[in-house]
């Protein structure tokens, strides 16, 4: 899919969105706001108090892509697009990196949160154990 340029003497770039490689267009919208949902959550646990805004947290990518319902590709887009960043030993950081996510919220209580913002955008079908769209 390719924009044309406008007549513009400049030659303007396209003013829309023409989509990522990535999306799927039947639920390109219903992913992009599943990502900013759950990385808003994230933005907002790293800044909830002044001193941890500061020291930071750090975090296991593999404990968390497991909260994200095993998936590494949404958990990665959702701690970037949330200002985390990766650090050497397997953890991601954001601030200082200086203490335990925990610290701010429990596991369980992260974990019961994000599955329902799952919950919400990507229901299951109980007849057949599988997402809606797969079970037609």
């Amino acid at each position: 899919m390719e924009k044309k340029l406008s007549k513009h003497p400049n030659g303007r770039l396209p003013t829309k969105n023409v989509g990522l490689p990535a999306d799927i267009p039947r639920t390109a919208e219903s992913e992009r706001l599943l990502r900013a949902e759950i990385a808003l959550l994230m933005r907002n646990i790293a800044t909830r108090t002044e001193r941890y805004r500061r020291e930071g947290f750090k975090m296991p990518f593999d404990r968390f892509a497991t909260l994200c319902d095993d998936d590494a590709q949404l958990a990665r887009r959702v701690l970037l697009a949330s200002g985390w960043c990766p650090d050497d030993d397997g953890n991601w950081i954001i601030g200082q990196g200086l203490r335990d996510i925990d610290r701010a919220l429990s596991w369980d209580l992260l974990g019961a949160t994000i599955e329902s913002i799952l919950d919400d955008y990507r229901p299951i079908d109980d007849d057949h154990s599988r997402p809606i769209e797969q079970a037609a």
